[in-house]
């Protein structure tokens, strides 16, 4: 599952004309007010129940703001001040439907598949069509190894079959990573099968070339690929 969030600083609003109970159009609110910007803003107040799922969806459609206030831990027995503090200052308080919110939502909606596409691109080597004779689709082969050995941490016998190639080094930034300047090219990984190896022993490195991928299935997984011929440009 992927995710992402935005912090939203809190702030003080100026509310006027505030009205108590007013009949909208297929809701009442606890209160609405106008805001600085001449926008209406409807409030909710939570003693026992909170605003559903249903009425939030609704008030979306409606594309008018809602703020619910959170007075559901504040003493029954408290006074007019203290209530008139906790609405005005310090009770939770959250938005049920803001412009903001809805324009940061899509923000970062769009941030987290522009992200999730640029991990996959880099995790995910090319699957390149090795009878297309298009050179600029060609990977950049390094260089091969394989071996085995035995895992201390894991208690189990490993091997190795890799197969190394250059990918171009990362040119634009994510949410957490700014890319000042960049250039060259990164070194990556992908596995290959040991059916290949009489074809990379007469390669002379680095070169270009056509691989054809196909589904490990000795890993048992469908997901995982392996390169299983290699076509030298």
């Amino acid at each position: 599952m992927h995710s992402s969030s935005e912090f939203v600083p809190s702030k003080l609003i100026q509310l006027s004309d505030v009205q108590v109970e007013t009949k909208m159009i297929g809701y009442k609110p606890d209160l609405t007010a106008q805001q600085e910007n001449e926008e209406w803003l409807d409030i909710e107040i939570k003693v026992t129940h909170k605003v559903g799922f249903d009425k939030s969806v609704a008030q979306a459609e409606r594309q008018r703001e809602m703020l619910e206030i959170d007075l559901s831990k504040l003493s029954r027995t408290a006074s007019r001040e203290e209530v008139t503090e906790a609405v005005l200052y310090y009770a939770p308080r959250h938005y049920i439907y803001s412009f903001k919110k809805d324009e940061l939502k899509f923000k970062a909606e769009s941030d987290l598949t522009s992200t999730i596409k640029y991990v996959n691109d880099l995790i995910t080597p090319p699957k390149v069509n090795p009878f297309n004779n298009d050179d600029s689709k060609a990977m950049i082969i390094l260089g091969y190894k394989f071996g085995n050995g035995y895992s201390s941490k894991y208690n189990s016998n490993f091997n190795v079959n890799t197969l190394l190639y250059a990918v171009p080094t990362q040119s634009h930034s994510t949410r957490n990573f700014s890319i000042t300047n960049s250039g060259g090219f990164e070194v990556k990984e992908t596995k290959v099968s040991e059916t290949v190896i009489p074809a990379l022993a007469k390669m002379t490195f680095p070169l270009k070339a056509h691989v054809r991928y196909e589904v490990d299935r000795v890993s048992g997984s469908q997901n995982r690929m392996i390169v299983t011929e290699i076509f030298s440009v």
